[in-house]
């Protein structure tokens, strides 16, 4: 007969061994869980009964904590918000396309504007929002193109301060010192004007005025055919696209019918863009337009005002590819309202 083939029980020693090792398993998981309750208890009960003083233990920390401390109490999700913002490069940076570009300049100037608060010595609020442009424009530019700021000097005459003078660095410079540079007007390929805010017609006219002298200078040294970016950029205003008509009536008196003092592209705020169209958009054939159209471009308008720099300095890459760099369908469906130029 066969025999069939049964394990022996295990022996006493190891029965009482595993038995053991179990008991001490489960022990050991319900003190774990004993403090953990116990510990959110005290804590719970520390925060509805005791009250500590505030300025007590933050007279035991460090100035930069003490300072980190309140702000967070002014804004608590702030640094949250921002810290979200470099984490997520495919929300805050979707190159290619105008809501990228206007979500990654407003990341960057948050991300910077934090670094201020720690510095008695920061610069003025617009100095460092023209470093932001500059910093975010170098990563899209040209290498040969560079966006400092500074002076264009010609032999009888210059010009203010430029914001933002995009140059070409393939051509000698007068002097340079950091990002401060003097150059000549066949050199330069933009300007802009940087603005931190624009509350007022008044504020607007002045920016624009000064704008176009520089414009004005340039164009005139450089002579006909070589035209060049002239942009003004705005991160806040209070003429929102409501006040399109009021933004075209300025860039009309700005120029005073001259050609050369043509502001060709204004970004106010995150959704007011203007730009100057020396062909019909609409039109197959290249037609003779010279008008500045308005548009409301939520979100955009900034990306929009970057795209079209980057093409301005950029030869015909960024016209051979136009579905990379602008988004449709096309802004024209948003357009507010247009105004001819009208020549002196």
């Amino acid at each position: 007969m066969a025999i069939a083939n049964v394990k022996s029980p295990p022996a006493t020693g190891q029965r009482n061994r595993a038995e053991l090792e179990a008991l001490v398993r489960h022990r050991v998981m319900y003190l774990t869980i004993g403090i953990f309750v116990f510990t959110v208890l005290m804590a719970c009960a520390a925060a509805l009964w005791l009250k500590p003083d505030a300025e007590w233990v933050l007279s035991q920390t460090t100035p930069e904590d003490r300072k980190l401390a309140r702000e967070l109490e002014e804004a608590p999700f702030e640094h949250l918000r921002q810290i979200l913002q470099i984490l997520l490069p495919a929300e805050t940076a979707l190159l290619g396309t105008a809501t990228g570009f206007t979500r990654e300049l407003e990341a960057l100037r948050d991300r910077v504007r934090n670094f201020s608060v720690a510095s008695p010595h920061w610069p003025t609020d617009g100095e460092w929002k023209e470093s932001v442009l500059r910093a975010m424009l170098k990563g899209y530019l040209p290498a040969h193109i560079e966006p400092l700021r500074g002076f264009v000097v010609a032999p009888t005459r210059g010009t203010r301060q430029i914001d933002l003078l995009l140059y070409d660095n393939r051509k000698p410079v007068l002097f340079r010192n950091g990002d401060l540079v003097f150059v000549t007007p066949d050199a330069v390929v933009g300007i802009v004007e940087v603005k931190s805010s624009t509350h007022d017609r008044g504020a607007l006219r002045k920016a624009l005025g000064l704008l176009a002298d520089n414009a004005e200078m340039i164009r005139g040294e450089r002579g006909v055919g070589q035209d060049l970016f002239v942009g003004l950029f705005s991160y806040q205003t209070d003429l929102g696209a409501a006040r399109f008509q009021e933004v075209l009536q300025d860039l009309q008196s700005t120029a005073r019918g001259v050609p050369e003092r043509v502001v060709s592209f204004v970004c106010l705020g995150c959704s007011h863009f203007e730009m100057f169209w020396h062909t019909d958009p609409s039109a197959v054939a290249a037609i003779a337009y010279d008008t500045w159209h308005a548009y409301r471009l939520p979100d955009q308008a900034a990306g929009y005002f970057i795209n079209n720099l980057v093409a301005a300095v950029s030869g015909d890459s960024v016209e051979r590819n136009l579905e990379a760099w602008f988004p449709s369908p096309s802004k024209e469906l948003d357009k507010l309202g247009s105004e001819p130029f009208r020549k002196a």
